[in-house]
């Protein structure tokens, strides 16, 4: 299987409101992270059907529509909205979505609907 990788970042601020208080409560202020985010998509051939540049400017688009202020919305949350925008276009594709904080730690979310033609 071939896949493309997309990645971005984007700038944006959250909190967790249900951090622990004895070691992470600073993690229930607002704090700014430059967030990077790298898709995984299956391609279907090997001629890139796929176009890297146009689908980060599409992945880009989408993510200027969230607000700067991401309130509670935990790396999970924003990887599993990109992964349901993803999918309103390309259905029967794996897919992965990484959304990271600093590009260190973060989440991962897969779609294992995988076609082999």
């Amino acid at each position: 299987m071939v896949t493309a990788i997309i990645t971005t970042t984007f700038a944006g601020i959250h909190c967790w409101a249900n951090a622990p208080m004895f070691k992470h409560a600073h993690l229930r202020n607002p704090h700014r992270h430059l967030f990077h985010v790298k898709v995984y998509i299956q391609q279907k051939h090997d001629d890139r059907d796929i176009e890297f540049l146009g689908f980060k400017d599409r992945l880009d688009q989408h993510i200027q529509l969230w607000p700067f202020d991401l309130g509670s919305r935990s790396c999970e949350m924003m990887a599993r909205d990109l992964m349901n925008w993803i999918r309103l276009n390309y259905t029967d594709r794996y897919v992965a979505v990484e959304v990271s904080e600093d590009g260190e730690n973060g989440a991962r979310v897969e779609d294992m609907k995988i076609s082999f033609c």
